[in-house]
C-alpha cells in the first residue's frame, strides 16, 4: 500500500548549519513540512517546496538541554514542541502573518520589452497560486521529563511522551502533565491474539523496557508500539479517553527486532521496520 508518487522533491536550504537531519513532519492543513535537525527546525511549503523560515537554537540552549531528538506540532499549527536528548520539552509559539500585498492586487510583467498589467485573481493571469504566510517562532515554556524522552507523538490536543522509565506521559500543550493519565507499560496486559478467551499477561515490575517508537490511529482506536527490546505490539483501550486501567495490548507475532512503526489509517494497516 506504500508506493512513491511523482518525482521526489529535494529540500535544500543552501547550508546545513543545524546539524544532522533527523526527520520530516507533515502538517497537511497548512501545507507545511517541518525539517528537524539536531540544532534547528525549518518550515517548508509542501507544494511549492519553498523554505519559509529556519529556527536555530542557541549554543547555550543546546549545551543545557542537548540536541533535538523529536518534534511535534499542534493540530492547529500554533505550537511546536521540541524534545531534546537531555530530557526536556521546549514549547515554541508559531505565528503566521498574511502577506502585505493581496493576492488580488494587480502586478506588472515585462515580456519582450512590453509591460503588461495582470490581476492575480483573473483567469488570464500569467501567474497563478496562493498567498504564503510568513512564519515566526517564539520560545515560551520548558519542562523536563524524568527518564528522558524516547518518543514524542501528538494525539489531538495532547502530547504522548515515552520516557526511558517505561511510562507514557500525557502532556498538555502548555507543558502541564496529566499525572492520573500516565500509562506504565509494565501494567498493561499483553496477549497473543484478540480472542475473548485469551488472557493477557503484564510485563511485570522486573521489566525495564520502554516504548522506543509509537504511532496512533483514531480509526483503529489505538497505538502501535515498538519496545526497546525489539518486540512490537498494538495497544487499544475500552474507553475513549484511554484510561490506564482500560488498556490492553496484542503482540505482533514473530517480530523481535523492530525499530520503528507507522499506521496507515485509510487502509487500517500497521507497518513495522
Amino acid at each position: 500500500m506504500y508506493f512513491p508518487v511523482g518525482w521526489p522533491k529535494v529540500l535544500w536550504s543552501g547550508s546545513a548549519t543545524g546539524g544532522r537531519p533527523l526527520r520530516l513532519i507533515r502538517h497537511r492543513s497548512r501545507d507545511l513540512v517541518l525539517e528537524l535537525r539536531e540544532k534547528s527546525v525549518a518550515f517548508w511549503h509542501s507544494r511549492l517546496t519553498v523554505l519559509l523560515m529556519s529556527y536555530c537554537r542557541s549554543e547555550q540552549c543546546v549545551k543545557k538541554n542537548g540536541v533535538n531528538v523529536a518534534a511535534a506540532i499542534k493540530p492547529d499549527g500554533t505550537v511546536l514542541c521540541l524534545a531534546t536528548a537531555g530530557g526536556s520539552l521546549l514549547f515554541l509559539r508559531v505565528r503566521y502573518e498574511k502577506p502585505s500585498v493581496s493576492w488580488n492586487a494587480p502586478y506588472v510583467v515585462k515580456e519582450h520589452g512590453i509591460l503588461t498589467q495582470y490581476s492575480r485573481g483573473s483567469s488570464s493571469a500569467a501567474f497563478e497560486g496562493t498567498d504564503v504566510d510568513s512564519i515566526s517562532l517564539k520560545f515560551y515554556h520548558e519542562t523536563a521529563v524524568l527518564g528522558g524522552v524516547c518518543s514524542l507523538l501528538c494525539v489531538g490536543n495532547q502530547l504522548v511522551v515515552s520516557s526511558g522509565y517505561g511510562v507514557l506521559h500525557r502532556v498538555l500543550w502548555d507543558g502541564r502533565f496529566e499525572g492520573s493519565m500516565a500509562v506504565h507499560l509494565n501494567r498493561i496486559p499483553f496477549s497473543s491474539d484478540l480472542l475473548p478467551e485469551s488472557r493477557g499477561q503484564c510485563l511485570g515490575n522486573d521489566s525495564n523496557v520502554f516504548a522506543w517508537d509509537l504511532d496512533y490511529s483514531p480509526a483503529l482506536h489505538g497505538f502501535s508500539l515498538v519496545l526497546s527490546d525489539g518486540r512490537a505490539a498494538f495497544v487499544s483501550g475500552k474507553s475513549v479517553k484511554y484510561e490506564p486501567q482500560s488498556l490492553e495490548g496484542v503482540w505482533m507475532k514473530d517480530l523481535a527486532d523492530a525499530t520503528c512503526t507507522a499506521i496507515n489509517s485509510r487502509y487500517k494497516l500497521l507497518a513495522f521496520g
